[in-house]
Protein backbone atom coordinates (compact mmCIF):
# COMPACT_ATOMS: atom_id res chain seq x y z
CA UNK A 1 0.00 0.00 0.00
CA UNK A 2 2.59 2.61 0.46
CA UNK A 3 3.97 2.12 -3.06
CA UNK A 4 0.79 2.48 -4.13
CA UNK A 5 0.24 5.73 -2.45
CA UNK A 6 3.80 6.69 -2.89
CA UNK A 7 2.99 6.66 -6.89
CA UNK A 8 -0.41 8.25 -6.38
CA UNK A 9 0.66 11.00 -4.71
CA UNK A 10 3.57 11.33 -7.51
CA UNK A 11 1.63 11.31 -10.85
CA UNK A 12 -1.16 13.23 -8.85
CA UNK A 13 0.48 15.20 -6.69
CA UNK A 14 -2.14 14.84 -4.37
CA UNK A 15 -0.59 15.05 -0.38
CA UNK A 16 -0.95 11.81 1.81
CA UNK A 17 -2.71 13.46 4.36
CA UNK A 18 -5.32 14.20 1.53
CA UNK A 19 -5.47 10.25 0.38
CA UNK A 20 -5.91 9.79 3.99
CA UNK A 21 -8.92 11.69 3.99
CA UNK A 22 -10.34 10.27 1.16
CA UNK A 23 -9.98 6.86 2.14
CA UNK A 24 -11.62 7.48 5.75
CA UNK A 25 -14.31 9.57 3.59
CA UNK A 26 -14.97 6.18 1.37
CA UNK A 27 -14.66 4.22 4.58
CA UNK A 28 -17.56 6.00 5.99
CA UNK A 29 -19.79 5.50 3.19
CA UNK A 30 -19.63 2.27 3.25
CA UNK A 31 -20.23 1.49 6.47
CA UNK A 32 -23.21 4.10 6.07
CA UNK A 33 -24.57 2.23 3.54
CA UNK A 34 -24.02 -1.04 5.51
CA UNK A 35 -25.99 0.68 8.42
CA UNK A 36 -28.68 1.51 6.04
CA UNK A 37 -27.79 5.49 6.33
CA UNK A 38 -28.44 5.02 9.92
CA UNK A 39 -25.02 5.88 11.89
CA UNK A 40 -26.58 8.79 13.92
CA UNK A 41 -27.19 7.25 17.50
CA UNK A 42 -24.96 3.69 16.45
CA UNK A 43 -22.29 2.63 18.49
CA UNK A 44 -18.79 1.86 16.73
CA UNK A 45 -15.50 0.70 17.74
CA UNK A 46 -12.49 1.45 15.98
CA UNK A 47 -9.21 -0.09 16.51
CA UNK A 48 -5.80 1.57 15.37
CA UNK A 49 -2.30 0.98 15.44
CA UNK A 50 0.25 3.82 15.72
CA UNK A 51 1.34 3.66 12.22
CA UNK A 52 -0.77 4.96 8.89
CA UNK A 53 -3.68 2.58 8.85
CA UNK A 54 -4.38 3.91 12.85
CA UNK A 55 -4.32 7.60 11.43
CA UNK A 56 -7.10 6.17 8.70
CA UNK A 57 -8.43 4.48 11.49
CA UNK A 58 -8.94 8.24 12.85
CA UNK A 59 -9.64 10.09 10.41
CA UNK A 60 -12.65 7.41 9.84
CA UNK A 61 -13.97 8.03 13.86
CA UNK A 62 -13.67 11.14 13.16
CA UNK A 63 -15.83 11.30 10.50
CA UNK A 64 -17.99 8.89 11.99
CA UNK A 65 -18.30 11.12 15.25
CA UNK A 66 -19.17 14.08 13.08
CA UNK A 67 -22.34 11.78 11.48
CA UNK A 68 -23.66 11.39 15.29
CA UNK A 69 -22.10 7.54 15.81
CA UNK A 70 -21.00 6.75 19.42
CA UNK A 71 -17.62 6.31 18.69
CA UNK A 72 -14.86 4.60 20.97
CA UNK A 73 -11.46 4.55 19.51
CA UNK A 74 -8.54 2.20 20.66
CA UNK A 75 -5.34 3.05 19.70
CA UNK A 76 -2.78 0.34 20.59
CA UNK A 77 -0.11 2.42 21.96
CA UNK A 78 -0.21 6.59 23.06
CA UNK A 79 -0.69 9.42 20.55
CA UNK A 80 2.71 10.49 21.40
CA UNK A 81 4.24 7.45 19.77
CA UNK A 82 2.55 8.15 16.55
CA UNK A 83 4.15 10.06 13.65
CA UNK A 84 3.74 12.03 10.43
CA UNK A 85 0.06 11.88 9.33
CA UNK A 86 -0.99 9.31 11.62
CA UNK A 87 -0.20 12.08 14.70
CA UNK A 88 -2.09 15.06 12.38
CA UNK A 89 -5.16 12.68 12.38
CA UNK A 90 -5.01 11.70 16.28
CA UNK A 91 -4.52 15.22 17.45
CA UNK A 92 -7.71 16.29 15.14
CA UNK A 93 -9.14 13.14 16.60
CA UNK A 94 -8.60 15.26 20.00
CA UNK A 95 -9.32 19.20 18.91
CA UNK A 96 -12.92 17.69 17.24
CA UNK A 97 -13.44 15.78 20.49
CA UNK A 98 -12.63 18.61 22.95
CA UNK A 99 -14.20 21.15 20.82
CA UNK A 100 -17.65 19.15 21.04
CA UNK A 101 -17.51 18.98 24.66
CA UNK A 102 -17.24 22.72 25.18
CA UNK A 103 -20.39 23.11 22.94
CA UNK A 104 -23.27 23.19 25.51
CA UNK A 105 -25.77 22.07 22.52
CA UNK A 106 -23.34 19.27 21.10
CA UNK A 107 -24.83 20.36 17.18
CA UNK A 108 -22.50 20.34 14.17
CA UNK A 109 -23.04 21.46 10.52
CA UNK A 110 -24.14 17.54 9.99
CA UNK A 111 -26.77 17.90 13.01
CA UNK A 112 -26.40 15.95 16.31
CA UNK A 113 -22.55 15.55 16.92
CA UNK A 114 -22.02 12.17 18.26
CA UNK A 115 -20.05 10.82 21.05
CA UNK A 116 -15.87 10.26 20.75
CA UNK A 117 -14.13 8.23 23.34
CA UNK A 118 -10.31 8.00 22.84
CA UNK A 119 -8.61 4.89 24.69
CA UNK A 120 -4.75 5.03 24.80
CA UNK A 121 -3.24 1.43 25.71
CA UNK A 122 0.37 0.99 26.78
CA UNK A 123 2.51 -1.42 24.46
CA UNK A 124 5.50 -3.52 25.75
CA UNK A 125 8.36 -3.54 23.08
CA UNK A 126 9.41 -7.35 23.10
Amino acid sequence: MREIDLRTMDRSGVESLVLMENAAEAVVRVVSEHLSREINGKRILVLCGKGNNGGDGAAVSRLLATSGARVDVVLLGKIEETKGDARINFERLQSWNDEVMLREDRKSAHGEAGILNIFECETEKA
